[in-house]
């Protein structure tokens, strides 16, 4: 299994040389109905620590994400997505000042004000609220042939 190996410097780690060479899985995230869950995406994390996919590499362990994340060399891919895609407007905007778009103590601060709201315990709590929710909405849908997903649920 290929690692990855401290970088010369000590800051941060690198993957193997042959990584460049190396035949890797490929996933194609815009593929209608891609799952992050389905057979393809074990099976490739099963193959490799990372899969070529058409935004760049794809890092499918938690170990070499951790690694990868603490490299600050590095940045996190998601940041430019709204523009790989050609997406402008209000939600581009949104997505540059998220979360998962920055990058250092701008991360951390933000990352500290939704810890709790997202650890394992209070959105467990939540999961009878969710589900109340979505029986809500859904009641209504069994009854019709088809419907507009974004008409039903935007009010």
């Amino acid at each position: 299994m290929e690692q990855l190996h401290p970088s010369p410097d000590g800051v941060g780690a690198r993957p193997d040389a042959g990584l460049l060479t190396k035949t890797l899985p490929t996933l194609d995230l815009t593929a209608p109905g891609f799952s992050t869950r389905s057979p393809e995406v074990i099976a490739a994390r099963a193959a490799h620590w990372c899969a070529r996919t058409p935004y760049g590499l794809a890092i499918l362990r938690h170990k070499q994400a951790g690694q990868l994340l603490r490299d600050r060399r590095l940045r996190q891919g998601s940041h430019a997505w709204p523009s790989l895609i050609g997406l402008t407007g209000p939600f581009a905007r949104f997505w540059s000042r998220s979360i998962i778009s920055q990058e250092g103590p701008r991360h951390k601060a933000l990352r500290r004000i939704v810890q709790t709201a997202l650890s394992d315990d209070h959105i467990r709590a939540r999961i009878p609220c969710f589900q109340a929710i979505a029986e809500t909405l859904t009641t209504d849908l069994r009854d019709r042939p088809t419907f507009d997903f974004v008409a039903c649920f935007s009010q």
